[in-house]
């Protein structure tokens, strides 16, 4: 990611601020640095790829990019679909973190198509909301949200 964005990167430092501190998924990470994300730092912002929704991470990220119930890293095996859009059982993706990030930034951006019932992600909303958030006054413990899911219930009638 800092490659992408044109910045520097470092192992995360407590209290720093000013810095975006990235992590994959906060419940695979220590938990003793996961509590130290307890109480923001001054123009710290923390971003989660993939957060779960079952099992809500101790710290609540200010940014996340997926909410799901099971994710797998590419670097774990699991459900992959083939080339015939088929899922099939996978081995984890051998190559380094530095290799896997160099391939993302080699590949061609893709426009999805969308199902034409929903708003098209264009890069001018996700650029004018994040000119809006650049702003944003965060603040406050990060607490842990004990209900994170997208279902009022386990009941679906």
């Amino acid at each position: 990611m800092a490659q992408l964005l044109g910045v520097p990167a470092a192992p995360y430092q407590p209290g720093t601020p000013g810095v975006l501190v990235v992590a994959y998924d906060l419940n695979e990470c220590d938990p003793d640095v996961v509590a130290q994300l307890h109480e923001r730092v001054e123009g710290q912002l923390l971003f989660e790829h993939a957060t779960c929704w079952t099992d809500p991470p101790a710290v609540t990220a200010d940014v996340s990019t997926l909410l799901g119930q099971i994710v797998n890293a590419p670097w774990e095996p699991g459900l992959r679909f083939g080339e015939d859009g088929e899922p099939q059982e996978a081995e984890p993706d051998q190559r380094s973190a530095e290799e896997l990030a160099e391939a993302i930034l080699a590949a061609a951006p893709a426009t999805p198509e969308g199902d034409g019932r929903t708003p098209p992600d264009a890069d001018e909303t996700l650029t004018a909301f994040a000119t809006r958030a650049v702003g944003w006054p965060a603040a406050g413990p990060r607490d842990r949200i004990r209900s994170a899911s997208p279902v009022r219930s386990s009941r679906f009638a």
